[in-house]
């Protein structure tokens, strides 16, 4: 593709087709040089218009080599030149690797027929017609197909249409019997009307071209036509999506007998978009006059008024009763008898009934070698007669203005006759001007271009529709970016009806962003005003919330209807109703972390991926947000993860997390405001491109973009319990100290740990476990079979101290303190060493566990740590790293987890060091002994008031030496019942 800007002819010529000057009619003229030289002279051969202005023109070039007498053929490539709205032109040239007798002219009356054909779609897109052949010299193995091309020159797809068309009576190939009409809403395809080979009989088909640029077809069907002698047929995009087939037809002139019979008839069939068959026949007008023919036939919607219209040419020809004329394009010339020729309006409406019906009684000057006149209605009302005479080197035009009303018109403001290239190209354009093709040099081609004057009694208020008096805000206005309407206001009263508002955010580098589009069946957002004349839209808070940016709304055809007719009414198309919102700078706000959450058939969706499939899903949902709201994706990321929402029943739904990072910039939206966009955007996403995309379309509407909370905020009074808790325990540690510094009073501590511990653990399987599904069973495990384990150990510990008869004597007076820390053992065995700790100097708190209970509670808190509090931690890792919604209890869950660890980990190593301390010390100093005293941290022996530690040894020896010395029948009855002591303590 080569793209040459910058030429000051052009944007003259971009200006002047853009302009809207009402009343003035104004010339001028524009001179291309082509980007590559060649010998050849560059002929403008078509021109067309998109919706938004853009013009394409094809160039061709002649094959001299192929070419020669009455045979003209191009040269086999496709030059196609694209005049921006904003003055580029881009140059295409094409190789369609097509057969070459498509591009060869075919000779024929009175125009030259051409077997390719183009039509513009939506912008950046055209259709191309052409023919294939198995065997060019037999017209049967002719088929007709179609191609679709972008504006890089890029071929998209090949289609095959149908047989080419053959006349039954000669078998003649005529390329002119199919025509294409888009659709008015270009993206939804078109309509192909087409004659059926050896029949009188039409064909037609509605296509649309699907996502992967295939030709779909939505339904087809045929049209029997009446025995005719002359006929001739249009299509018509009708304004509600749909299609309208309009044909005329004529009775044989020879019979003249009966006097009451219909000579011509007008008649049309209409069909919606994507229903399957055609509506029956409605007579528009008929003539019973004789040797009556309808020639030319030129129909399309009405855009000064309701309905559709068509200009049709009536030639009455006495001298030659047989003329027959099978014209079916729209601009094909009709030949004329001067006294014979009559030009008519008829308005009608979609159901068939005719609104108005006007002779178009111009008197018309005479010219010299005139052959043809061409009737085109003009966009702003009135008509454009054109007259062409050939010469031998180019085409002379003359043309003239009329209203709707007036007999004798005005000549267009060029010069008389005006000279046109040898294709006697020109084009009306939609803002009322025409270009007229001028004669070509070597490398140049060029254009002169005129404002038509405009018969709208001063209708024309910018919007390109003269039904439309007003809205608000008006084009070119600067708005709030807190706008929460807009309206629009009508000549004449409306209803409301099927089609949409939409509005779109225009960026830096002119892409469209969808903000909003509105049904005018939605009762929640379309309302009009009691005398029909005002449409209000209500708007929402994302919609115009980006500060000293362009919008602009787009009405579809079919948002209104007229009250009076019930007929759909055409509306405001792209970048026309456009406005600002005002500058202003958003407020600083910092980072965030948000939850999004996925519809249940979204949850489906994304558990039925792969790996490789979630993370695609991941980066499609971060693109797509970025695109709406918009902002650029680099202040959008995802930890991937997903959680599942439990509270949703019956059904399974995830969330999502999303991280919107802060910035500084004065270009970009703030943190705030995007939150509050895509949340509003979410909740309403039936009306927001949220409810479109691949991947958004997915998220909860009930649910929208909930920002992650702070916990102090959501939990402090909470957190605030939890301190008065710890503090309280502190007091009681403080007051234990106070009452016997001699005890480990440290212990009330340590018991409060295991309390909150167990309780946190708990509370996180209840209510957090399931929030990551693998690690539900491992959390269940590491919980309970610890517990399990230490319960066990705990039992049968104090089962088997209560052996012995100090431990048991003890036992007997604090049976209960005993069961409750065996419970509290399960949590964490180091429970049953607080029993010995002296605390504060209880007497409960004494208990006289031997060095074996000792070194199995040692023992059994080095397995805990394996066994349950280095997989507590993992899980609480794992659980971070892999969760969406972190909470107080997964928080307090992982410190308590890593707080016991550490603990834990400390304690038993300085137990461990402590006791091969003391082993060695109790060797040196009791070298007969066989069972050395052991210090076990926390869990240390119980202390007599002694004045000196050698007395204190000697008494604790002492002391056991008397207490095996006990009699014999009380150690038997501590050994027998022992177990059911203890279990009795418990029942008590």
């Amino acid at each position: 593709m080569k793209i040459r800007s910058g030429i000051v002819p052009l944007i003259i010529l971009i200006t002047l087709l853009l302009a809207i000057v009402p009343k003035v009619s104004s010339y001028s003229n524009f001179t291309y040089q082509e980007k590559k030289s060649s010998s050849v002279i560059p002929r403008i051969w078509r021109t067309y218009v998109y919706d938004d202005g853009t013009i394409l023109v094809r160039i061709v070039r002649r094959d001299a080599a192929n070419s020669g007498g009455t045979r003209v053929c191009l040269q086999q490539v496709l030059s196609l030149r694209l005049i921006y709205p904003n003055g580029t032109v881009s140059e295409l040239d094409i190789d369609l690797n097509i057969q070459s007798f498509n591009y060869c002219l075919i000779q024929a009356t009175p125009i030259n027929l051409e077997p390719i054909r183009l039509y513009t779609l939506q912008p950046g897109y055209l259709l191309l017609t052409y023919f294939n052949a198995t065997n060019i010299n037999d017209f049967s193995t002719y088929e007709e197909w179609m191609m679709l091309i972008n504006w890089d020159g890029t071929i998209l797809n090949k289609s095959f249409f149908d047989y080419a068309y053959t006349n039954p009576a000669t078998g003649a190939w005529n390329p002119d019997q199919s025509t294409v009409r888009v659709n008015i809403t270009p993206k939804k395809g078109f309509l192909r009307l087409s004659g059926i080979r050896n029949t009188t009989n039409l064909a037609w088909a509605q296509y649309f071209i699907d996502s992967n640029y295939k030709f779909q077809t939505l339904s087809s069907g045929t049209i029997e036509l009446p025995i005719f002698a002359s006929a001739s047929f249009n299509t018509i995009a009708t304004v509600d999506d749909g299609y309208a087939i309009v044909y005329a037809n004529s009775s044989d002139p020879s019979n003249t007998t009966d006097p009451l019979i219909i000579r011509a008839a007008l008649y049309i069939q209409t069909i919606g978009y994507g229903e399957k068959t055609l509506g029956s026949p409605l007579l528009l007008y008929q003539i019973p006059i004789q040797n009556i023919l309808f020639g030319a036939l030129y129909c399309d919607v009405s855009h000064v008024n309701v309905g559709q219209i068509c200009t049709l040419t009536i030639q009455q020809n006495v001298q030659n009763p047989n003329t027959i004329n099978n014209a079916t394009q729209t601009t094909q010339p009709t030949p004329i008898d001067n006294n014979n020729t009559y030009y008519a309006k008829i308005a009608f409406l979609s159901g068939g009934s005719v609104t108005e019906f006007t002779p178009i009684a111009r008197i018309l000057p005479t010219i010299p070698n005139i052959t043809q006149w061409v009737v085109t209605d003009l966009p702003y009302g009135g008509y454009l007669l054109v007259a062409q005479a050939a010469t031998a080197t180019n085409v002379n035009i003359n043309a003239y203005v009329f209203d709707e009303y007036s007999t004798t018109g005005q000549p267009w403001d060029l010069p008389e006759p005006a000279t046109s290239n040898v294709a006697g190209s020109y084009l009306v354009l939609p803002n009322n001007s025409v270009i007229v093709a001028q004669p070509e040099s070597l490398n140049t081609w060029s254009f002169v271009v005129s404002d038509l004057p405009k018969f709208t009694k001063n209708r024309d208020n910018g919007y390109s529709n003269v039904l439309i008096n007003i809205t608000n805000p008006k084009i070119g206005g600067i708005i709030p970016t807190t706008t929460q309407n807009i309206a629009i206001s009508f000549y004449d009263p409306v209803d409301l009806s099927a089609g949409n508002v939409s509005i779109y955010q225009t960026d830096n580098n002119n892409n469209d962003i969808l903000r909003q589009v509105v049904s005018g069946k939605n009762p929640n957002f379309c309302s009009i005003s009691d005398d029909g004349l005002t449409v209000n839209i209500k708007v929402l808070d994302s919609t115009f919330s980006k500060p000293n940016s362009m919008f602009y709304v787009k009405v579809d055809n079919n948002f209104v209807k007229s009250r009076a007719f019930k007929e759909p009414l055409i509306g405001i198309k792209e970048r026309i109703w456009k406005f600002n919102t005002e500058n202003k700078e958003e407020p600083f706000a910092g980072s965030v972390s948000g939850l999004l959450r996925l519809t249940m058939e979204g949850t489906t969706y994304y558990e039925s991926l792969n790996s490789s499939g979630t993370n695609k899903f991941f980066y499609d949902l971060q693109d797509e947000v970025s695109k709406i709201l918009p902002v650029i994706p680099s202040r959008l990321s995802s930890n991937k993860h997903v959680q599942v929402d439990f509270s949703i029943s019956p059904g399974r739904q995830i969330f999502l997390l999303l991280n919107i990072e802060q910035t500084r910039d004065k270009d970009e939206r703030s943190v705030a405001s995007l939150i509050r966009d895509l949340n509003t955007m979410i909740h309403n996403k039936d009306i927001t491109p949220i409810g479109s995309g691949n991947i958004v379309k997915y998220l909860d509407d009930t649910y929208g973009f909930i920002p992650s909370s702070n916990l102090w905020d959501k939990y402090k009074l909470k957190l605030l319990g939890v301190f008065v808790i710890a503090c309280l325990l502190i007091f009681l540690f403080l007051m234990a100290q106070r009452r016997d510094k001699k005890g480990h009073n440290i212990a009330i501590l340590q018991l409060g740990l295991i309390l909150f511990d167990l309780t946190i653990d708990i509370l996180f399987l209840v209510n957090n476990g399931r929030d990551v599904e693998f690690l539900y069973i491992p959390s269940v495990v590491f919980l309970v079979v610890p517990l399990c384990i230490n319960t066990t150990l705990a039992f049968m510990i104090i089962t088997k101290e209560n052996t012995r008869p100090e431990f048991f004597s003890w036992f007997v007076q604090n049976g209960k303190i005993a069961a409750i820390f065996t419970v509290l053992a399960g949590a964490d065995i180091e429970a049953l060493a607080v029993l010995r700790s002296n605390l504060a100097g209880f007497g409960f708190f004494q208990a006289p566990f031997s060095e074996e209970a000792l070194s199995k509670i040692f023992w059994g808190a080095c397995l805990n740590i394996f066994m349950e509090d280095i997989p507590q931690v993992i899980i609480q890792i794992l659980y971070q790293r892999n969760t969406v919604i972190y909470d107080i209890i997964p928080l307090l869950t992982l410190v308590s987890s890593c707080l016991n660890l550490t603990i834990n980990i400390i304690g038993r190593l300085y137990q461990a060091t402590n006791r091969i301390r003391q082993r060695k010390q109790s060797y040196s100093n009791y070298p007969n002994t066989s069972e050395p005293q052991y210090d076990f941290g926390s869990a240390q022996p119980l202390q007599m008031s002694t004045p000196n530690s050698q007395d204190e040894s000697s008494q604790k020896i002492d002391f056991k030496n008397e207490q095996l010395s006990v009699n014999s029948d009380l150690r038997k009855l501590a050994k027998s019942n022992s177990t059911s002591s203890f279990q009795e303590m418990i029942n008590h």
